[in-house]
C-alpha cells in the first residue's frame, strides 16, 4: 500500500490550489495572531473620538457618546471586543451622520478625525503581503 504524504503537484491546477491554500492559511494565521491587538486598538481610538465629540454633539447622541467615551475596554477575549466594537462603530456612522449635517471648526474637526480613524482602520486590516 502506498501512502501519500504530500499532494501530488505535478499539474498546475493542484499546483495553484495548494499555493492559494498555502496563502489562505498564512492569512488566516496573521488575522489570528493580530485580531485581539488590533481591535483593542480600534476600540481605544473610537471611545477617544467619542469623548472628543460629546461635549459637541445634542442630546442623546451626546450621551450616547460620553457613556462610550468611558465604557472599558478590560474584557480582552475576542467576542468581546468585537461586540465592543460593533456598537462604537454603530456609533461612529451616527456621529459622522450629525457632523455632516454641521457647520463650525469644531465639528470639522471631528469629521476629519473620524475619516483620518477610518483610514487607519483599513491600515490595520490589511494583510502583509507576505505573511510567512
Amino acid at each position: 500500500m502506498t501512502q501519500v504524504l504530500a499532494p501530488d503537484l505535478r499539474t498546475p491546477y493542484l499546483a495553484g490550489s495548494a499555493a492559494l491554500m498555502t496563502a489562505t492559511l498564512g492569512m488566516l494565521v496573521e488575522e489570528y495572531d493580530r485580531t485581539a491587538a488590533r481591535l483593542a486598538e480600534e476600540n481605544a481610538a473610537i471611545r477617544g473620538l467619542c469623548a472628543r465629540a460629546a461635549p459637541l454633539a445634542p442630546g442623546a447622541l451626546s450621551v450616547r457618546l460620553d457613556e462610550l467615551a468611558k465604557s472599558d475596554g478590560v474584557d480582552l477575549h475576542i467576542s468581546a471586543l468585537q461586540a465592543a466594537n460593533n456598537g462604537l462603530r454603530a456609533a461612529l456612522i451616527e456621529l459622522q451622520t450629525w457632523c455632516e449635517t454641521q457647520t463650525g471648526p469644531a465639528v470639522s474637526a471631528i469629521n476629519e478625525a473620524i475619516w483620518a480613524e477610518l483610514a487607519v482602520s483599513t491600515e490595520r486590516r490589511r494583510f502583509s503581503s507576505s505573511p510567512f
